[in-house]
């Protein structure tokens, strides 16, 4: 049975609406999703979320497009010109290796075709 580490590495992430005021839309029921790095088995944990900062933390969820545990920030709404900063603070052997396949989803507004829309994020490596 590997140890895990307790260095701690400290990721930002700010999410911004680039709409411009008046004309931009408003976000609504945001999430952020950051996958957790894994081992070779699926359900073995290699990284630790020891803290976060900017509200909104729902806790560690299962992300279906990764496959793997992945800790979730949600946002009511966000206006047009209008940010939100998060810190997640990890520990582990995977905690500096970054966070490579981030989503952030919105449910409205909708696209044309009905379905919400999602983009994909991610951190460089930790220090």
């Amino acid at each position: 049975m590997d140890r895990i580490s307790k260095s701690n590495v400290t990721y930002t992430i700010t999410v911004s609406n680039t709409g411009r005021p008046g004309k931009g839309l408003t976000a609504e029921y945001i999430t952020v999703t950051l996958p957790l790095l894994r081992g070779r088995d699926p359900e073995e944990v290699t990284t630790i979320v020891e803290a976060t900062t900017g509200g909104g933390y729902t806790g560690i969820h299962r992300d279906p497009i990764t496959n793997t545990n992945a800790a979730e920030f949600e946002v009511p709404k966000l206006g047009p010109q209008e940010k939100r900063t998060f810190t997640i603070t990890l520990s582990g052997i995977g905690a500096n290796s970054g966070i490579p396949r981030g989503t952030v989803k919105w449910e409205r507004p909708r696209l044309g075709s009905g379905g919400t829309d999602l983009i994909a994020i991610s951190t460089p490596l930790g220090r």
